[in-house]
C-alpha cells in the first residue's frame, strides 16, 4: 500500500499533530497535504475510496491523509479544532458545528437518503406479527449510536412520523453494542446500513422492517430525499483557501462519476481487498447495488427542500429547536456552497 497516499489514523490522539492543511507552491514533487476525517469505513464513504485508489487526489496535487474517528459528534469537533481540513460525515454535522459559533459550509453531497435509515429487528418479531411496520415499535428500546447523533435523530424521525408513542431511544456507543442489544433483547430495533445489517440477515435471525429501497414507504414517511453524509469545511478555509477546496471536490466529483458510470463489479475489484476484505462477497456485492440503485448521488447536491427535511429531522430528533433552525445562519443559503460542484462540472 502506498503509504504516503493513505494514512488512516485510528482516534483523535493521533492527529494532535497533523495540520488539516499546508499551504505552497506546487509542483510536480510536492503535493499539499490535507486532512480529511470520518466516521469509519462503509459504502457510505465509497467516493472517497475510489478518489484514493484511483489516485484522483493525486492527479490534483493532494496528499489526503485520512481520520476514523468512528462517530459525527467527533468529526465535528476535529474540524472545529483545526485537525481536519474536512469533515465528511453526517450533513447535520455541517449544520450543527454553525449554530456552535464554527461557521461552515456543504461543499460536496454523495447521496440522496440516509444510508443508515433502515430499521432492523428480530425476525420472530416480524413472524409473529408484533411488528408490521415502524409504529408498531410503540412502547418499544430503539438502539442507536450516540445520543444527539444523525442516527438519534433519524430514529426519533421516523418514528414520530410513523406514528410511535412512549418509546426509548438509547445512544450505545457504536453499531456493535446496537446489535448486541438487539440480539439479547434489550432493543426492539437498530437503525444500520445496508453493509452492515447484510450479514445479521444472512445469519437468519433479523429482518428489516423498513428500509431505504422501498420507495413508497420511505417517501410516506421521509417524503423524498434528505441528504446523508456530505463534506463539509469551516468557512474560514473556504475564505482562505479556496484553490484547496476546489481541488478537493474536483477529485471528489470525478469519484462520483466513476461510481455511477462503472459496473458494479469494476468497483468491487477496485475497494474490496483494500476496504472490505472482512466482508463475505455474497453481503457486500448485494449491498453494493442498493447503493447504487437508492443511495449515491449523480449531482453532489443537496436541494433545498431535502435540508427543509433534514431540519425537521434535527426538530423531531430533539437534536436543535424549531426557532433555532428559523434563524438566519441555518438558512439554505448559509448551509451550502456549491459553487465548487458546479466549477468542477464545468458550471
Amino acid at each position: 500500500m502506498d503509504t504516503t497516499r493513505r494514512k488512516v489514523v485510528k482516534g483523535i490522539s493521533a492527529t494532535a499533530a497533523l495540520a488539516p492543511f499546508s499551504v505552497g507552491r506546487l509542483s510536480a514533487q510536492t503535493k499539499t497535504n490535507m486532512a480529511v476525517a470520518y466516521t469509519g469505513p462503509d459504502l457510505q464513504y465509497l467516493t472517497m475510496q475510489v478518489a484514493q485508489q484511483n489516485k484522483f487526489f493525486d492527479e490534483v496535487g493532494l496528499d489526503v491523509e485520512v481520520i476514523n474517528l468512528g462517530s459525527g459528534p467527533r468529526v465535528r469537533q476535529a474540524v472545529a479544532a483545526g485537525q481536519a481540513a474536512v469533515g465528511f460525515t453526517s450533513a447535520i454535522d455541517c449544520l450543527m458545528l454553525t449554530l456552535a459559533g464554527r461557521p461552515s459550509k456543504l461543499i460536496l453531497g454523495v447521496d440522496r437518503r440516509m444510508a443508515w435509515a433502515n430499521v432492523v429487528v428480530r425476525k420472530e418479531d416480524m413472524d409473529s406479527g408484533k411488528l408490521k411496520s415502524v409504529k408498531d415499535m410503540t412502547g418499544g428500546v430503539f438502539a442507536v449510536t450516540q445520543p444527539k447523533s444523525a442516527s438519534w435523530g433519524t430514529a426519533a424521525y421516523l418514528m414520530d412520523r410513523a406514528g410511535a408513542k412512549n418509546f426509548q431511544i438509547q445512544g450505545l456507543g457504536d453499531n456493535a453494542n446496537c446489535i448486541a442489544a438487539l440480539k439479547s433483547k434489550r432493543a426492539d430495533a437498530v437503525l444500520l446500513s445496508v453493509l452492515l445489517m447484510g450479514p445479521l440477515i444472512k445469519e437468519g435471525w433479523s429482518g428489516m422492517l423498513f428500509s431505504s429501497s422501498n420507495e413508497a414507504a420511505w417517501n410516506e414517511i421521509i417524503g423524498g430525499d434528505a441528504p446523508g453524509v456530505a463534506c463539509f469545511a469551516l468557512q474560514k478555509l473556504i475564505d482562505e483557501n479556496p484553490d484547496l477546496v476546489q481541488r478537493f471536490v474536483n477529485a471528489m466529483t470525478k469519484a462520483q462519476d466513476f461510481i455511477m458510470k462503472s459496473d458494479n463489479a469494476a468497483l468491487e475489484n477496485l475497494v474490496f481487498a483494500e476496504f472490505y476484505q472482512n466482508y463475505d462477497r455474497q453481503v457486500f456485492d448485494p449491498a453494493l447495488a442498493h447503493f447504487k440503485s437508492y443511495i449515491y448521488s449523480a449531482d453532489n447536491l443537496v436541494t433545498e427542500q431535502a435540508y427543509e427535511r433534514m431540519k425537521k429531522l434535527m426538530v423531531l430528533g430533539d437534536l436543535e429547536k424549531e426557532e433555532t433552525l428559523a434563524k438566519p445562519e441555518a438558512s439554505y443559503a448559509n448551509f451550502a456552497d456549491f459553487t465548487f460542484v458546479r466549477k468542477a462540472r464545468g458550471g
